[in-house]
């Protein structure tokens, strides 16, 4: 019982017990920090958002991570959004990805469907899907999530609207968590959150140099 507890408390635990895989510094400095209603990650190409942020999603959705006065509802929603639904399913495919043939995760997993959307489906009750936010973000209308990450926010152009009144508002039934992870694009919307929560005690932010990832040649 010990890894699963430590697993629950430590994402990084979960990742490595669970997943099999090792996150670089960098990247557990995110899973251990990105712990408020909003957390911002803008990263260099090839730092590992897409890794770091399917490993986020499986956690939670695994444990229901949530303020515990929500435990009545079963469900529980979790989404990676993004500019295209090819997009948005690039942390999807990722998270499917480690889940395949993991003997401690694998059998909690009732199935994958891949339409209307892509859903993966936990025996928990817990749902990860990957949605658009094309046409400033009808496809995630009538829902209601507990976590939402918004990928590449910075290159979407109605970032505003989209955040303000649908995504902010779909998580609204439990108080759930929302990250906006992205490379930069500029000064924007996505630059403009965040300079407001690196000076807010009410979020978190961190960047990502490239080099942080091992994988990648520092010469090069």
């Amino acid at each position: 019982m010990g890894i699963w507890r430590d697993a629950f408390y430590d994402p990084v635990v979960f990742a490595r017990e669970f997943l099999e895989i090792e996150p670089h510094d960098a990247q557990r400095k995110w899973l251990n920090n990105s712990t408020h209603k909003e957390n911002l990650l803008a990263t260099g190409n090839r730092w590992g958002k897409s890794t770091v942020q399917a490993i986020k999603l499986l956690h939670r959705c695994f444990f229901k991570t949530r303020d515990k006065k929500w435990d009545n509802v079963r469900h529980y929603n979790a989404v990676n959004v993004s500019i295209t639904q090819d997009q948005a399913s690039i942390v999807f495919n990722k998270a499917a990805a480690l889940i395949d043939g993991k003997y401690r995760i694998e059998p909690f997993i009732e199935g994958t469907k891949k339409t209307p959307f892509p859903t993966i489906i936990f025996k928990n009750g817990s749902t990860l899907q990957a949605r658009s936010s094309q046409n400033r973000g009808e496809y995630l209308l009538g829902n209601d999530y507990d976590y939402i990450n918004f990928d590449e926010v910075a290159f979407e152009l109605n970032a505003a609207y989209v955040v303000d009144s649908v995504l902010t508002m779909r998580l609204a039934d439990r108080e759930g968590m929302i990250d906006f992870c992205s490379t930069p694009n500029g000064r924007n919307w996505f630059y403009d959150k965040y300079m407001k929560l690196k000076d807010s005690s009410g979020g978190y932010v961190q960047g990502g140099d490239s080099r942080d990832n091992p994988a990648i040649s520092k010469t090069y």
